[in-house]
């Protein structure tokens, strides 16, 4: 759970410092490109130096990694498939600057209407916890 929590951490930390320099953030395509391009690396570094242990700062490293999966069996594993599910479901990725991510991976992995349970549970814990916390 701790990984699915900070593994876009390095989205967060390249928008706060991107806020210092007006032409990176008036220039959205770049910003963008930096995101997508850098947070998982930077994400990585910054668990890193907080000395998380090797397994989340893989997992962080490698959550957007394109590969194979059969089985999930590893914490990367389970991110990387969490974070398919994740953007099949809702993308913080803008369609305006890039394709729409593969997510085809999935149905390798689950059937139909297990994908779409999965899905829909995920929605029902988010809109629970999102009223949890007055939202």
């Amino acid at each position: 759970m701790f990984a699915g929590l900070v593994h876009d951490i390095g989205v967060f930390y390249l928008m706060s410092r991107a806020a210092g320099f007006p032409e990176m953030i008036a220039d959205k395509p770049a910003l963008y490109d930096l995101l997508v391009g850098w947070h998982d690396n930077i994400g990585h570094a910054l668990l890193s130096a907080l000395g998380l242990p090797e397994s989340v700062l893989l997992a962080v490293q490698e959550h957007e990694t394109d590969r194979e999966i059969k089985d999930i069996k590893t914490l990367p594993d389970v991110l990387y498939v969490a974070n398919k599910i994740a953007n099949r479901a809702a993308s913080w990725r803008d369609p305006e600057f890039d394709t729409r991510l593969d997510t085809s991976m999935l149905e390798t992995i689950f059937d139909p209407e297990m994908l779409a349970e999965i899905i829909e549970e995920s929605e029902e814990e988010v809109h629970s916890l999102k009223s949890a916390l007055g939202g």
